[in-house]
């Protein structure tokens, strides 16, 4: 969902979409609009199924303290939102840099764990459920968090043990992974996906078989792992967002129907 939510919400449901999830950069506009939002939700009927927490010029595994605490702190307004619109999931990205030094990459690790145990802490019985995104991959460097297995270590060391795995296909892709395989990687604590194709270049944000993603294998794993939840299409709209919306919900119907016959 764009940064004009009336506009967004009227799009998606007149393309079919019952479910959306709610973009909130740039934050600061985006505060300014939840009461708008809730207003389109209602209007439209559409439900606000996941929150994408604010992530630009943001880092909750900074490994210095005073950056981690302020982007945590803008982490933790926008979940309060995302508990108001009666979200499912909140998703965040653990990481916004990547290092060269292996031990500025630990410390990063610790600092996320931090980040994530006070952001559980937080969401803990509102019925929203924290969700890690896997990262995009640097060529050279390391980065937290750009491995479901990776993701699977920071969810299982937190000690309300609710956090949940968002995997985003195109970054998988895009990182040289098998996407089924990584689902199964994710097995229950998969809670959200971000679903969109690429052709390994980049991080092109295309509709399912407009890239190099075998779908087939994906709906498989989904299939095998028991997986309940949507199918959030996660898509660049350009000069043409509702011709994009449009093939994505197509889309959305081919992939659901294939699922239900596997």
């Amino acid at each position: 969902m764009g940064r004009n939510p009336a506009e967004s919400l009227k799009r998606a449901a007149e393309a079919g979409f019952r479910y959306v999830e709610v973009w909130t950069e740039p934050y600061e506009e985006f505060e300014g609009r939840v009461d708008e939002l809730v207003r389109a939700i209602d209007k439209y009927g559409v439900k606000a199924y996941s929150l994408h927490a604010p992530f630009f010029g943001l880092d909750i595994s900074a490994i210095d303290e005073d950056a981690r605490r302020r982007s945590l702190e803008k982490v933790l307004r926008s979940l309060e939102i995302a508990e108001r619109l009666g979200c499912s999931c909140f998703i965040i990205h653990p990481s916004s840099k990547s290092y060269h030094r292996k031990e500025d990459y630990e410390k990063a690790k610790l600092m996320l764990l931090k980040s994530v145990e006070e952001i559980e802490k937080a969401s803990s019985g509102h019925g929203v459920r924290v969700s890690l995104e896997n990262m995009l991959a640097p060529r050279e460097g390391f980065r937290v968090g750009t491995s479901v297995a990776e993701l699977r270590e920071i969810a299982e060391k937190v000690s309300l043990g609710e956090v949940g795995i968002c995997l985003d296909t195109g970054h998988t892709n895009y990182n040289g992974l098998e996407v089924a395989e990584e689902v199964r990687e994710a097995g229950d604590l998969l809670a959200a996906l971000h679903i969109n194709d690429n052709d390994g270049s980049g991080d092109q944000h295309l509709v399912p078989g407009e890239g190099t993603i075998d779908w087939h294998s994906f709906l498989e794993a989904l299939k095998d792992t028991g997986y309940d939840g949507l199918l959030m299409f996660e898509i660049y709209g350009g000069d043409h967002p509702e011709e994009r919306l449009n093939k994505s919900y197509q889309t959305a119907l081919k992939m659901l129907k294939e699922l239900s016959s596997l």
